[in-house]
């Protein structure tokens, strides 16, 4: 029997039958691909990679271990944040990875922050999921975000018996991006608000952020209190050179003795608190400029580490003093007292889990506390790591608060 297809044509009659396909019966498995892709992507990038054991992994295992989700449940999203270049994804990627090798489905997402950003999570979700997959003539699956979650939620959990984990990384393409206050309050709000719908009111994954701009998880911490704050720290000294030295970019620009590759190793992480991304820079820099022995690859440490505490030493040298009293104080060869010294000095001496503020000094040190946390970001010293409790931003500002050695380090108990 002949088909007539005359006043529809072949490619018309495909589409006037796709569209008619019941929604139960469309091809949900190419989503799933999409996700099965993208999750085979990270695990490809951490194969084979050696990952130290941190404490903050117990967090997060903790997290993704935890039953639900479940509508208003807390924490409903967990933010992962922490200095720069320590291996906060790579702790992450690995993690991930495993729980995917279990038959548990995990998609991550990459996006580049920059300043200025508006950010449309729901528009790059559904671009991972449906970009070049599902043809406009599948027009059930072009459904309202939440919907089209709801949809690939209810498979995954028919399948494995496990919701599915978005894991978004949300970093800065240039370290040196400067993000103003409001910028950061725009990122926070669009990204917590993004994640509080998909966790604590649909209930629709589980939901892994890391931010690698500081600020900005402090600040998603407090809008949405239904979520939890990881602060990573950096690795122990003597994991950190173990790992550096496994590293070719890192080991390859270190060609001098045993002993001196440590102790240029131990001078770096002073200063920096094992950051391997800023290891690297500097000594590719280094070799760049012909001053790859210990003594130039000090230098370039002495010189990054002197612009590094510049924003803090600014910062210390504010002064509640009048003029008057200055003027004194120069005459007896005295420096103005600091505004926010001794303040910043407990915060630091109180360790790199934060300084809970209590007893008769709570209101001036709140005071103080907010002022400083209302910096621009390229000044801010502190980061919140609860509800209850400060820290110092980054290592380099404890280690000049310190007083620049390394017994004040350990004495405080960041070796």
């Amino acid at each position: 029997m002949k088909l007539v297809t005359s006043g529809i044509g072949l490619l018309g009659l495909r589409e006037f039958v796709l569209r008619r396909i019941p929604a139960k019966l469309l091809p949900l498995r190419t989503l799933a691909q999409a996700v099965e892709d993208a999750a085979q992507g990270m695990t490809d990038e951490v194969s084979g990679m050696r990952i130290p054991v941190r404490p903050q992994q117990q967090d997060v295992r903790a997290f993704l271990d935890m039953p639900g989700p479940r509508a208003m449940q807390v924490p409903a999203f967990i933010v992962i944040s922490g200095p720069q270049g320590i291996g906060k994804s790579a702790m992450l990627k690995g993690l991930l990875a495993h729980r995917r090798q279990q038959g548990k489905w995990v998609l991550p997402i990459l996006r580049t922050l920059q300043p200025g950003d508006k950010l449309e999570l729901a528009a790059i979700v559904e671009e991972v999921l449906l970009a070049d997959r599902v043809p406009e003539i599948f027009p059930q699956l072009r459904l309202p975000f939440v919907q089209l979650m709801r949809q690939l939620n209810s498979r995954f959990l028919k399948k494995t018996g496990h919701p599915l984990t978005i894991y978004m990384q949300l970093s800065t393409q240039n370290r040196a991006d400067d993000f103003d206050q409001n910028q950061c309050e725009a990122i926070a709000a669009a990204v917590g608000g993004f994640a509080r719908e998909l966790t604590y009111e649909y209930a629709l994954c589980k939901f892994v952020l890391e931010v690698s701009v500081s600020l900005i998880a402090d600040k998603i911490q407090d809008k949405f209190n239904m979520s939890e704050l990881v602060v990573v720290d950096p690795l122990p000294l003597k994991s950190f050179v173990e790992l550096a030295l496994e590293i070719p970019e890192i080991a390859g620009n270190l060609k001098m003795d045993e002993r001196s590759r440590a102790e240029i190793l131990k001078y770096f992480y002073l200063r920096a608190g094992g950051s391997f991304r800023e290891l690297r820079l500097l000594l590719k820099n280094a070799a760049n400029a012909n001053a790859s022995d210990a003594q130039g690859i000090k230098g370039r440490i002495d010189k990054w580490y002197r612009k590094k505490i510049q924003p803090i030493k600014d910062v210390l040298a504010e002064t509640e003093e009048n003029e008057f009293q200055q003027f004194i104080r120069r005459l007896l060869g005295q420096k103005p007292a600091s505004k926010y010294l001794d303040y910043v000095t407990k915060v630091a001496e109180a360790g790199p889990k934060g300084y809970l503020s209590e007893g008769d000094a709570l209101d001036k040190e709140t005071k103080l506390e907010m002022e400083l946390r209302r910096l621009q970001p390229a000044q801010a010293v502190l980061r919140s790591t609860t509800s209850t409790e400060v820290a110092l931003r980054h290592w380099y500002f404890v280690f000049y608060v310190l007083g620049e050695t390394e017994e004040g380090l350990q004495d405080a108990g960041y070796m």
